[in-house]
């Protein structure tokens, strides 16, 4: 196996820096691309939100002055009017901003509930390079509704994030057509990397591919990505085991080797690649203890709360730089959104995980759900909840 120190702070102390890039030598241009994506496309799409949209948001604004039960009402009625990547993208964005300026903590709360839901419809409905920023912004607004929560009385509203993607690895299978005994293994000790079964082979009926986002909600290559940071969170977890023989170590090298092993699984059956290395820097892993300093706040957390918080960022990345049928890179690395299906309504197709995971849009919402709840967590346990440390 290769070894790879491109990842976790706790290794090379660099990875947030180019957490949107393609490769280290594109990290600036990644980044930048992303940025100038998220305020060109901001801009534009104020220009054409769709009027059911705009009409959501007006609706939202008011019900921050309603009683309890009308603003929980007008605030789902918003909701299911966001069936575009556009609607969904500008909601988001005009509750996010009023966050930081409506005057009471009732008023911040209700905006924060707000963008946290519309910014994950926004990450299921639009292209991928909207993936990172809509996944972070709604963790980041979900950590401010927690806070505000038993101030303003209003905790029963707290919306709920996916924190099981077990339904979801499933649904994906099946909607692939492959067989149903093709098991992908719960605590991934035969999908290995070096592994010469095949327990990603595809079924005679399969019928996803690389690009099958329309299928499955998730192309390849982003499977791929979300496979190497949970196999390297497997890694640093099964190493710390093995130094010091602390089993909650153990639990959380089989939690995320089930995961590495399942999204490896499903990238491997689309493209036939298995993209884990399955070693990482050793000699970072061999200074770590329970606890690690963090190099952004100087703060002594628990390891496991810097390596969760890594992942998600890593996790993130795998959707930063995808092509996509909407983008369009320019000569100076400039990313624009473009197609007319930004604007296009999905209709009454669902996009809630807890709906089900029926269509390619709740299994998308889904990861993002599941990657800002691991950001939430993150946050609640002293990483920093600060926007630039996760977008630039």
């Amino acid at each position: 196996m290769n070894s790879n120190a491109q990842g976790f702070r706790i290794a090379s102390r660099s990875f947030r820096s180019a957490s949107f890039s393609a490769g280290p030598s594109e990290s600036e241009a990644a980044r930048k691309a992303h940025v100038d994506a998220s305020s060109a496309t901001r801009a534009s799409w104020r220009r054409r939100v769709p009027a059911a949209a705009a009409a959501a948001l007006m609706a939202f604004s008011f019900s921050t002055m309603a009683p309890t039960s009308a603003a929980a009402e007008e605030t789902d009625a918003s909701y299911s009017d966001a069936t575009t990547c556009a609607g969904s993208y500008e909601i988001a964005s005009s509750m996010y901003g009023q966050i930081s300026w409506v005057p009471s903590a009732r008023q911040r709360f209700l905006a924060a509930v707000g963008a946290q839901k519309f910014w994950t419809q926004a990450a299921a409905l639009c292209p991928a390079a909207v993936f990172p920023e809509a996944t972070a912004k709604s963790a980041l607004a979900a950590k401010t509704a927690r806070d505000l929560a038993d101030e303003v009385g209003l905790a029963d509203m707290l919306p709920t994030y996916v924190d099981d993607l077990s339904p979801l690895l499933a649904a994906v299978r099946e909607a692939c057509g492959y067989q149903s005994d093709l098991a992908f293994s719960a605590d991934g000790s035969d999908a290995s990397p070096s592994s010469s079964s095949s327990t990603a082979s595809q079924s005679s009926n399969g019928i996803c591919s690389a690009d099958s986002r329309d299928v499955t909600g998730l192309t390849a290559s982003e499977f791929g990505g979300l496979a190497v940071a949970e196999d390297r969170v497997t890694y640093v977890a099964t190493a710390l085991y093995a130094r010091t023989q602390n089993t909650a170590w153990q639990q959380v090298s089989a939690q995320h080797r089930s995961l590495s092993s399942n999204f490896a699984a499903m990238a491997k059956a689309m493209n036939g690649t298995d993209p884990r290395a399955g070693v990482y820097d050793s000699q970072a892993v061999r200074t770590l203890g329970d606890t690690t300093t963090d190099p952004i706040t100087g703060a002594e957390l628990p390891t496991t709360v810097v390596l969760a918080y890594d992942a998600a960022v890593e996790e993130l990345s795998a959707f930063g730089t995808q092509s996509d049928d909407n983008t369009a890179t320019g000569a100076d690395g400039t990313l624009t959104l473009t197609g007319s299906d930004l604007s296009q309504s999905i209709g009454d197709a669902n996009t809630d995980p807890a709906a089900g995971f029926d269509t390619p849009w709740a299994r998308r919402r889904a990861v993002s759900e599941y990657i800002a709840n691991s950001l939430l967590t993150a946050f609640e346990n002293g990483e920093p909840a600060d926007e630039h440390y996760l977008l630039g």
